[in-house]
């Protein structure tokens, strides 16, 4: 297992973007795609309480303009212990069970500082 984290210094743009292939996942199963977030120690933390953060979930076969797109509030949720943001639920059907599957997280309108990205979580829902 391999452990990596992203911590964020002062920004004004945040987007991270990832995907995985459709065929990792077991068919006929609904799956759900979770951000892994923390907030560094409170001093370190600023920006978060002007803006929602934007969570897309793009399933295989779909466009942006289909995409699951949802507004959290990171300082209403987040702490400086990890916490999850749902991303979007998906189904992955039998007879598509390939392609890739993409999702987001982005933020454009403020200065901000000490999130700290942990991962993304896959599991069925």
């Amino acid at each position: 297992m391999r452990a990596e984290m992203a911590v964020m210094g002062e920004l004004e743009l945040l987007s991270v973007r990832g995907s995985f292939n459709a065929e990792l996942l077991s068919p006929d199963t609904k799956y759900k795609v979770e951000f892994v977030l923390r907030f560094r120690k409170r001093k370190h933390v600023s920006g978060w309480d002007k803006n929602p953060v934007r969570t897309i979930l793009i399933p295989p076969g779909e466009t942006l303009k289909e995409a699951t797109q949802k507004q959290v509030n990171l300082a209403e949720i987040g702490s400086e212990e990890p916490f999850e943001i749902l991303v979007g639920e998906l189904f992955i059907p039998q007879f598509i069970s390939h392609g890739e599957v993409q999702f987001h997280l982005d933020e454009k309108k403020e200065k901000k500082t000490g999130l700290v990205i942990k991962g993304v979580k896959i599991t069925p829902a």
